[in-house]
């Protein structure tokens, strides 16, 4: 049993280095959550940790995993659309291996919030280095469009990173604290800027949409609230009068979303052409959908794909690309309103626990145990699965780690808090 806890607690040192191994690529990242995955399965069989397989979320989870792995067996093409739904079940382990480990080690939380913290801050300084020295401390530079990439080099991720990792930084910052900690204005004032510069339109609103959420729902603080509100405002408008090239992402591009004959697409074009095939497939199959990863093959498809007329296009390509761009598109035209119903009920429930939480929380005169940590996290989840927006794949490796990070530290949270009232 001693070798096993000492393999353990050097596991946990994968746990902890998770947000620097994202900044690599998706490869280390999600070889390190498939080796905790497999640890807790084996630890939880072999010390009969039943409770965590009886866990509501748990068997939700585990039946999305199922019917998605039913529905590619159905598929067109079953063996790559088995790419996707087979190994899915590696994520929702994970998320039970950080409950595990959070209810078994004590200084978990503090020793990931600082390592997650430093990651935070240097992508934001090696952003910065790029932006008044053309290249990162490697020597990455920005690519033709002057829009930063930073540590991630020719991949357009850094405003993906910043913005989600950002908040979950936060949200860690008031793990078991009564104050906010200077940290949170720090990452806020630090990062919005710099997310308005690298001209990721949904990245930037995610993360102030973010930010006005904490602000709204977190109990206290109301001038230091507004106060970094004010002081964001006035770095991106700097900002914008400083670098004329903002004004071609932020304002220009709004008028290429109208072709010549005058009509109005959602984002671009493109996007609009991506979202029109994705819905054609959903209606050829509302039910069950098309299965995983069969938005790629089949947008080139007569029935599916979508051309508009005065664009110059590629009319096998133009509204074909590996995944809608929009979680709940790729989730419609994949897997149909039963995949769909699944995710989208657990969205709403989680805006109910949020309003409720705050409410109550609010109504308390006295702070709660980490109720700031859990609402926060809590917002979290629903930036990563928020609706009206584009995003990368729903099965994307290196983007689910981001997104289920928070979910296993909520429900680690809620976990360790409804042990101990039922102790007291």
């Amino acid at each position: 049993m001693n070798r096993i806890k000492n393999f353990e607690n050097k596991l946990l040192y994968l746990l902890y280095l998770i947000p620097i191994a994202l900044l690599t690529g998706p490869f280390i990242g999600d070889l390190i959550i498939t080796i905790i995955a497999a640890y807790f399965i084996f630890i939880s069989i072999r010390l009969k940790l039943w409770t965590y397989y009886t866990n509501q979320f748990f068997l939700i989870s585990i039946s999305f995993y199922a019917y998605i792995l039913m529905r590619s067996l159905f598929s067109t093409d079953i063996y790559l659309s088995l790419e996707h739904s087979l190994f899915f079940f590696r994520y929702i382990f994970f998320i039970f291996a950080i409950v595990y480990f959070y209810n078994n080690h004590e200084t978990f939380i503090k020793k990931f919030k600082f390592i997650l913290f430093l990651s935070v801050l240097f992508v934001s300084l090696d952003g910065y280095y790029q932006l008044f020295f053309d290249f990162n401390i490697f020597g990455f530079s920005a690519n033709g469009n002057h829009s930063l990439t930073g540590v991630f080099n020719d991949r357009d991720l850094l405003g993906y990173y910043i913005c989600r990792m950002s908040l979950l930084c936060i949200a860690t910052s008031l793990w078991n604290t009564e104050k906010i900690p200077y940290t949170v204005i720090a990452i806020v004032l630090l990062n919005a800027p710099l997310l308005f510069y690298i001209g990721d339109r949904s990245e930037f609103i995610l993360f102030i949409f973010g930010i006005l959420a904490i602000s709204i729902f977190i109990r206290g603080y109301l001038f230091l609230k507004l106060g970094t509100f004010f002081l964001i405002i006035i770095s991106c408008v700097i900002l914008f009068m400083t670098f004329p090239n903002l004004k071609d992402r932020y304002v220009n591009t709004i008028y290429e979303s109208v072709n010549t004959n005058k009509e109005i697409f959602i984002l671009s074009p493109k996007h609009n052409s991506m979202f029109e095939s994705s819905y054609n497939m959903f209606l050829d199959n509302p039910i069950f959908g098309q299965g995983s990863k069969m938005f790629r093959k089949l947008c080139s498809n007569d029935e599916f794909k979508v051309n508009y007329e005065g664009i110059d296009y590629d009319t096998i390509s133009f509204s074909c690309s590996t995944h809608p761009h929009n979680i709940y598109l790729e989730l419609l035209s994949e897997q149909g309103i039963v995949g769909t119903s699944i995710i989208s009920v657990l969205y709403i429930y989680l805006i109910y626990f949020l309003f409720k939480k705050s409410f109550k929380f609010k109504s308390v005169r006295t702070l709660n145990d980490n109720e700031n940590y859990i609402i926060c996290l809590t917002i979290c989840i629903l930036i990563n699965f928020f609706p009206l927006t584009t995003s990368m794949s729903f099965f994307n490796n290196w983007s689910s780690i981001i997104s289920y990070l928070p979910i296993g530290l909520l429900l680690a949270s809620l976990n360790y808090k409804n042990r101990l009232n039922k102790q007291e």
